[in-house]
């Protein structure tokens, strides 16, 4: 069933499209969405999405690309030179805490629901606007986790820095991805601020005690 989202009837035509493809996409995918499904929650003549879009799948990747600019605008990463923890442990820590609480809001702040079935469909069916998607939005902030992990990884393989970045990533997409499982286990009815704050508090520890525990192992 598709839900659509309001619509400004007064709006242009690429963003009424837009709107209304942020909607099917989620709800159906690329490969079982149709035109003539988009045009006529959009308004639309059928012919509206060549015009100006070209194709569908032109109009997927800028219905994609609109949905985490806006996302990732309203949750940035601070901008940091990573400090050496041997040289000043504190402010090092505060860099390593502020970069992972800035991915964890980033993954949990608010956003529409669509957003984040639409994301989590072009992630797991792995269609072709996934580089576009890795190379522009979730890569660059990928890099300054790993950025900032790898100075508290000293001599550490560059691909053992990788598996942390993605260990902390990954905590944090369950509750995203997987609401239900975690609050069934956490026993709530309601991933709340609270609830969301408290996971990525615990996920900012986590990641503190198990990088100095890394840099101890020989």
């Amino acid at each position: 069933m598709t839900h659509p989202l309001p619509q400004d009837p007064h709006g242009d035509t690429s963003s009424r499209l837009m709107d209304a493809a942020a909607t099917v996409f989620a709800d159906r995918g690329l490969r079982e969405a149709t035109v003539r499904d988009i045009c006529a929650l959009a308004g639309a003549n059928v012919a509206a999405i060549h015009y100006h879009f070209g194709s569908k799948e032109e109009l997927y990747l800028a219905t994609l690309r609109r949905a985490l600019r806006q996302h990732f605008d309203a949750h940035p990463l601070p901008s940091l030179a990573p400090l050496d923890p041997e040289v000043d442990p504190a402010g090092a820590r505060a860099q390593l805490e502020a970069v992972v609480r800035g991915i964890g809001q980033g993954i949990l702040g608010p956003a529409p629901e669509w957003h984040t079935r639409l994301l989590l469909r072009c992630l797991l069916e792995a269609d072709f606007a996934l580089p576009t998607v890795l190379e522009e939005f979730l890569g660059p902030r990928f890099g300054v986790l790993r950025g900032v992990l790898a100075v508290h990884l000293p001599g550490k393989d560059a691909q053992v820095v990788v598996r942390h970045a993605l260990s902390v990533v990954a905590q944090l997409v369950f509750y995203r991805a997987f609401p239900g499982v975690a609050l069934h286990f956490l026993g709530a009815t309601e991933l709340t601020p609270e609830l969301r704050a408290a996971a990525v508090d615990h996920v900012v520890t986590s990641t503190r005690r198990v990088l100095e525990a890394a840099r101890r192992a020989p």
